[in-house]
């Protein structure tokens, strides 16, 4: 019985929208700001597009091909934002979108023959991001919303 019920408030945790007031005290405890969601989307966004639009193929790449691969795209991404005066990423924020696109890219087969792979990954980004978005997120997406919003948080400089 006690074992039932914590799979009952585990699947509540995953699947219980939050209400908007709830998403917005998240907010304000969090010091989340409309402008920084933008700017971290864009960012994550241009990473990802980086990712999918240089990505020469599973028949070309091995696995050290990936990791240099998705270096180059973090290096060349934060170059571009850089040229705008803006200065985001750490190894923190590195390691997570490393450890994110090689579950959710990287390592998935037949990737070429699936683009919703691409476009889900995107909407994803698109998703986390969305401010304006206070009626939706469970629990667990707010949780790793606040997560990768305070990784970008303590990288972000402005030049």
């Amino acid at each position: 019985m006690i074992e039932r019920n914590k799979n009952i408030e585990f699947l509540r945790y995953f699947s219980t929208p939050l209400s908007k007031e709830s998403m917005l005290i998240l907010y304000a405890a969090h010091s989340i700001k409309f402008e920084r969601c933008e700017l971290y989307h864009d960012f994550s966004l241009s990473l990802v597009g980086l990712i999918f639009d240089t990505y020469l193929g599973d028949d070309i790449m091995e696995t050290n091909d990936r990791i240099n691969h998705f270096r180059w795209c973090w290096r060349q991404n934060r170059k571009n934002f850089l040229n705008e005066g803006i200065h985001i990423g750490d190894k923190k924020l590195q390691l997570y979108f490393f450890e994110f696109m090689f579950e959710h890219f990287y390592d998935v087969e037949n990737k070429e023959l699936n683009s919703i792979i691409c476009e889900n990954i995107s909407k994803l980004w698109v998703y986390i991001f969305d401010y304006n978005n206070t009626t939706g997120k469970t629990k667990a997406e707010a949780e790793a919303f606040i997560e990768i919003y305070t990784l970008f948080e303590n990288t972000l400089f402005v030049i």
